[in-house]
């Protein structure tokens, strides 16, 4: 058995190495990873041990739907949901194996909830419920109901299905000014958070983070109850909480909560639910835009979706449209960005641009899902692919003397 007393991932780009360390509990079990699109950029782990090292380089990205949107893994059932587009221009909330197959649509066929826009799935951690977002009706036609779809929350409530076809309104906010956005389970699945809407002004409108108790019944009927409501920062134009700490005690989110902060610029927090300590993790330039921080299945790490390091202008597109994926620790230290898909000086560069968006790990993080989204890349036009979600695979091997 080999005591591990380093390890290390080490990507290459921009003949620069960015070091990602990892607990050994999360590699133990690694047999896949994440890399960009076409050519192969090697990804490799040093693990120093007593006998031997391993290398593990990142190939064959797949495609495993386009035209597709946010994406959730179930660690309990190895099911991925996730929301795509109809051809009558709505969102719906669909489920597939790891592999791409089996789609199948959950909500083509719920009649109250035909033609409007679901979609921002997440699994319970048992794998027995997703909970999404769904607009309220009525519906005003795909065109009209766009400002509505999973990405912004607006006008939207929180429902949840289980397996058996089963649906269960949780909240009732999303008419006229209100919504909901990013629901977000603690790894123990008691706790539920998400976004919720009070206005619709300024910019984004004022927000809030709502903090509940997600509750089964003997029947199995989902709800939530005990819900709390917090306004951390001296801004409230925005909240969006994407995951837990593993302890289940602080709640990292992205905000626009600083005074000058621009329309568009975002940082990522940290939000201690008991102590109420709010934490700027990214303290980014007002400009800025960092969003998703995803917390490793093991380890106090997150990884998290940034336009930091982004060199395109508004010409060729705006700078928030090209974001990479970065890491740190639950403290904001140890920065580091992953992919350089969007530097020209890159063997990574795609010229046409990507937004590393939703991603999400599987049970022992040796697999994960990303959508790539095409919506920020044409400027939320909403017009064109809205994007695809990608898998990838690691091989690994000796590492040659």
């Amino acid at each position: 058995m080999h005591r591990w007393t380093a390890i290390r991932a080490v990507i290459f780009a921009r003949r620069k190495l960015v070091t990602l360390t990892l607990s050994p509990a999360s590699i133990n079990s690694m047999k896949s990873w994440v890399i960009g699109p076409g050519a192969v950029v090697a990804l490799v782990l040093a693990i120093q041990s007593s006998t031997a090292a391993v290398e593990i380089q990142l190939t064959n990205r797949k495609v495993l739907v386009q035209n597709a949107g946010r994406v959730a893994w179930s660690a309990a059932n190895n099911q991925i949901a996730y929301d795509q587009v109809g051809s009558g221009g709505h969102y719906n909330l669909w489920t597939m194996t790891p592999d791409g197959g089996n789609k199948t649509c959950l909500t083509c066929s719920f009649a109250a909830l035909s033609n409007l826009n679901v979609g921002n799935p997440v699994w319970s951690p048992d794998g027995k419920f997703i909970v999404f977002q769904a607009q309220d009706p009525p519906s005003y036609g795909a065109a009209a109901d766009a400002p509505h779809f999973p990405a912004t929350g607006w006008n939207n409530d929180l429902w949840a299905t289980d397996a058996h076809g089963n649906f269960w309104p949780l909240t009732n906010v999303g008419g006229g000014s209100g919504g909901v956005i990013c629901p977000t389970f603690s790894w123990d699945g008691k706790i539920l958070a998400w976004g919720q809407r009070l206005s619709t002004t300024p910019k984004f409108g004022s927000w809030e983070l709502a903090v509940g108790s997600f509750i089964v019944s003997a029947n199995g009927t989902p709800s939530l109850s005990n819900t709390r409501y917090f306004t951390p920062g001296a801004n409230h134009y925005y909240y969006e909480p994407h995951s837990f700490s593993l302890d289940n005690q602080t709640l990292f989110f992205m905000g626009n909560l600083q005074p000058g902060m621009e329309r568009l610029a975002m940082d990522i927090y940290s939000f201690n639910l008991s102590t109420l300590k709010l934490v700027d993790l990214t303290n980014g330039t007002g400009y800025d835009w960092n969003e998703y921080p995803e917390t490793m299945p093991s380890g106090n790490q997150l990884v998290y979706m940034s336009t930091v390091g982004n060199v395109r202008t508004a010409a060729t597109a705006g700078p928030h449209s090209y974001c990479d994926l970065w890491s740190m620790n639950y403290d904001g230290s140890n920065k580091q960005r992953l992919t350089f898909f969007n530097d020209p000086q890159s063997p990574q560069y795609i010229p046409s641009g990507v937004c590393l968006d939703v991603h999400r790990w599987n049970a022992d993080a040796s697999q994960l899902v990303v959508y790539d989204n095409q919506i920020a890349a044409n400027r939320f036009t909403r017009r064109g692919n809205t994007g695809g979600i990608w898998a990838f695979h690691v091989s690994t091997s000796a590492r040659q003397p």
